[in-house]
């Protein structure tokens, strides 16, 4: 082989490799959050008190209570996670919404706020429904901030039969 062919080829391969990884992480990025990082809800197990609420991260979330009280003459569903943050970078989990069986989604705006490495934060949530409304899906969202890049996920997650209280 020729000294200049070795050349050129060592060029292409110490730009070229670098470019490729690049490439696929930022394509990995890209994907996750244009298109979720999280089965459908109806593909997973339902989850009940003291289940993973979000299996696939490295952080803990789990659903710590899930029950309907009534106050006031006011029935509510109140949910309840305990995250810990095992991880190696800063993780919030946000409750963002229930849906009930039939389709209504209720919002909300509850979060853990930015836990650090081994940080255990509770986040809860509570919305007033019907008589007779019962709880399909969990709408949470994760989001874990690595060096400069901030990764939000969102993720249905399907809720196991409730109770009264």
């Amino acid at each position: 082989m020729e000294r200049r062919t070795l050349i050129r080829l060592l060029v292409v391969i110490g730009i070229g490799i670098p470019l490729i990884i690049e490439g696929a992480t930022f394509f990995g990025l890209v994907s996750n959050q244009l298109l979720g990082g999280e089965e459908p809800a109806d593909e997973r197990e339902p989850v009940g008190i003291g289940d993973e609420v979000v299996p696939t991260t490295e952080q803990t979330e789990r659903l710590t209570d899930a029950h309907f009280e009534t106050v006031d003459g006011e029935r509510r569903l109140v949910v309840e996670v305990t995250v810990r943050n095992t991880g190696n970078d800063p993780y919030e989990l946000r409750v963002d919404a229930v849906t009930l069986s039939d389709g209504t989604t209720l919002s909300a705006n509850a979060s853990t706020g930015r836990l650090s490495r081994n940080e255990t934060a509770t986040v809860s949530a509570s919305w007033a429904v019907g008589p007779d409304a019962t709880v399909d899906s969990l709408n949470v969202t994760t989001v874990v901030q690595a060096d400069s890049v901030t990764v939000r996920n969102q993720h249905s997650v399907p809720l196991a039969p409730v109770e009264e209280r």
